[in-house]
């Protein structure tokens, strides 16, 4: 018999047709379902697995940025808010309508603005028009000129998107306002990112401190921190933390024909390991 042109260098689990490498040599397996994981982290087409009966897939939308803090007096405190996440959406599609392929755009991370202005938002994460989450709203500024007495505003969470199960982002937590009558050692913190998978914050000890916004890890759709201005009167302005870029994935349910038992092949060197009811006449 012939041997089939198997993949070179995969990974263990990775199937081609019915055989599964188990790390050592390519196995023959029973036909039946079999669950196959498209992963984007970046945009890019989804192409349908051989065998493809449904398949369900996730996304998440891109985290916003943190707020800015600053500029601000000698003894004051200021927090921007943590940018809001991504929404997370998810959708079971049959066969029929992704035989063509799709398009996968993953939301980008909100960009920090400077003083006056929120961070910017959260990109849009979507599968075609079948399955879309919302990026998040970015953190508010907290500096002179800005509201009054005031917090630096959390970054609201995304709104609900597309599919048959959608859910908000989380809102970005607000940003310190604080006016000292004395220098004082404490410890502050700019607003805490929003996130599905867990924020990021920043912290300061001590005045004269001017730390910015801590970035969110890619993929997670994560708002960033916002920064913090800690006792400085210099007329310095801290940046908040980007967002996160959003998060794809496709859990393709592919069916593997069973036949009577021949997997069609042989690889090259390698030794066949039969399923109960293989028939030792086959080969």
């Amino acid at each position: 018999m012939n041997a089939l042109p198997f993949p070179t260098n995969p990974a263990i689990g990775a199937r081609y047709q019915n055989w599964v490498w188990n790390g050592a040599r390519w196995v023959c397996s029973p036909g039946g379902m079999v669950v196959i994981t498209q992963v984007f982290r970046a945009n890019g087409p989804y192409t349908p697995s051989v065998g493809l009966v449904t398949t369900v897939v996730t996304t998440i939308g891109g985290g916003a940025a943190g707020g800015s803090a600053g500029p601000g007096s000698i003894l004051q405190v200021l927090g921007g808010g943590g940018g809001g996440s991504g929404g997370w959406s998810r959708v079971t599609l049959p066969a029929a309508l992704v035989l063509g392929g799709v398009a996968v755009t993953i939301g980008a991370g909100g960009v920090p603005t400077d003083q006056n202005v929120n961070g910017g938002p959260g990109g849009v994460t979507s599968f075609g028009a079948f399955c879309v989450a919302n990026g998040g709203s970015g953190g508010g500024w907290n500096g002179t000129g800005g509201p009054t007495n005031a917090w630096g505003e959390g970054g609201a969470g995304a709104v609900p998107g597309i599919g048959d199960l959608t859910f908000p982002g989380n809102d970005g937590e607000p940003g310190p306002y604080t006016n000292l009558a004395v220098a004082e050692n404490n410890t502050y913190s700019g607003g805490m990112g929003g996130s599905v998978f867990g924020g990021s914050r920043n912290y300061a000890w001590g005045p004269n401190q001017i730390p910015g916004g801590l970035n969110a890890w890619p993929n997670t759709g994560a708002g960033g921190s916002g920064a913090l201005l800690n006792q400085l009167a210099t007329g310095a302005i801290s940046e908040g933390g980007p967002g996160g870029s959003g998060f794809c994935w496709a859990d393709d349910y592919c069916w593997l024909a069973t036949g009577d038992g021949e997997c069609g092949g042989q690889p090259t060197g390698q030794a066949r390991v039969a399923w109960p009811g293989w028939r030792g006449d086959d080969c």
